[in-house]
C-alpha cells in the first residue's frame, strides 16, 4: 500500500505560503487532506474546491466486454492498435459512449498507443496487453479495484478478480467469446 510520504513524492502540487504567520501552508493544508482521504475521509480543497478523496474503481461487465471485443478485433484484423469507436461498432453489447475499457490501462490488461492525433492529445487508439489476453483466457486474475487520488494510481485492492466473476451473472462468458 502506498504511505502518506510516497503519495506526497507522486503527485504534483506547487507550494505556496500563507499571508499570515497563524494561517495554515497549502502544502500543510494538501498534507492534512491527503492523510484525511487516505484514511477515508472526503473534503473540499481550500484551494480548488475539488472534493478529495480516494476513488476505488471496480473492474465490470462492461469493461470485460470491451476487452473481449478488443481482442476479437485485433484477431480478426490482424492489426494490434484500435479506437474505441471501432470497437463499439464491432460489439451488439456495447453502447456509443461505452468507453470504461480505455480505464483497462490502470490494470495493465491494455496499453494506449504513445502518440498524438493532430490536435495534439492522446491520440485514442489501444491495444490487449500478454496480460490482458491472459486475463481473458482465464490464466490469471487481477485486482477487484483501482485506488486513485487526484487522478494518479495510489494502489489496488487485496482481493483479486477472474474474468467470469468480473462478468457477473448477466453475462455469459462463453457466448460472448464464442460470438
Amino acid at each position: 500500500m502506498v504511505t502518506l510520504r510516497d503519495l506526497q513524492d507522486q503527485l504534483e502540487f506547487k507550494t505556496f505560503d500563507s499571508p499570515g504567520p497563524s494561517s495554515p501552508t497549502i502544502k500543510s493544508e494538501r498534507m492534512r487532506i491527503t492523510a484525511a482521504a487516505i484514511n477515508g475521509a472526503e473534503e473540499k480543497c481550500p484551494v480548488c474546491n475539488r472534493l478529495m478523496k480516494v476513488y476505488k474503481r471496480k473492474i465490470h461487465a462492461e469493461m470485460i466486454i470491451w476487452l473481449i471485443e478488443l481482442c476479437k478485433l485485433t484477431e480478426e484484423v490482424g492489426s494490434d492498435w484500435h479506437t474505441t469507436v471501432e470497437i463499439i461498432k464491432c460489439s451488439q453489447h456495447l453502447k456509443a459512449g461505452g468507453t470504461n475499457g480505455t480505464l483497462l490501462v490502470h490494470w495493465g490488461l491494455i496499453e494506449k498507443i504513445p502518440e498524438e492525433n493532430r490536435a495534439g492529445g492522446p491520440a485514442g487508439r489501444y491495444r490487449i496487453t500478454e496480460k490482458g489476453f491472459d486475463f481473458l483466457y482465464r490464466k490469471g486474475t487481477v485486482p477487484e479495484r483501482v485506488h486513485f487520488f487526484c487522478d494518479k494510481v495510489i494502489g489496488y485492492s487485496e482481493e483479486h478478480v477472474s474474468v467470469k466473476q468480473a462478468l457477473g451473472k448477466r453475462f455469459n462468458y462463453q457466448e460472448l467469446m464464442d460470438a
